[in-house]
């Protein structure tokens, strides 16, 4: 990672008017503030993607939406969604929603098929919980 780009010379009497300008002083010569804050975001090499909130198990209706929830120990890292050992791809049926250290997936029009085991996985560390989906009660007469 880059913290500073070369050398810039700064003549004394600029910072301090009272000594000669014979001695320049060196400061380190910073990257323009937008790479400063863009390196920031990105993940640091060689540390691990761990869970600080593991998934947890949810119950859902039939033809709700299904919400799973998890949080990570660095923002924008790569994950992996699957059921079972289907890798889960963004589509009318699945949203997969990641904004700095939390991730999201959202299963639309829930069904019996949508139940089992949902794993996140962020190449460092897993995470698997189970969804139930309940039938719909249907009031009325005959």
């Amino acid at each position: 990672m880059i913290l500073f780009q070369g050398w810039r010379a700064i003549w004394p009497s600029v910072l301090y008017p009272h000594l000669n300008n014979k001695t320049p002083l060196y400061f380190p010569r910073l990257p323009h503030p937008s790479l400063i804050s863009s390196l920031h975001r990105r993940p640091l090499p060689g540390l691990p993607v761990l869970f600080k909130q593991w998934l947890k198990n949810e119950e859902v209706e039939e033809g709700r939406t299904a919400v799973l929830r998890c949080e990570l120990t660095r923002p924008h890292a790569r994950l992996e969604w699957r059921k079972g050992d289907v890798v889960l791809q963004p589509g009318d049926k699945y949203e997969i929603r990641q904004e700095g250290t939390r991730a999201e997936l959202l299963i639309y029009e829930a069904g019996a098929q949508d139940a089992g085991e949902y794993t996140c996985d962020s190449g460092d560390q897993q995470t698997t919980a189970s969804l139930q989906v309940k039938g719909r009660t249907r009031l009325g007469w005959g």
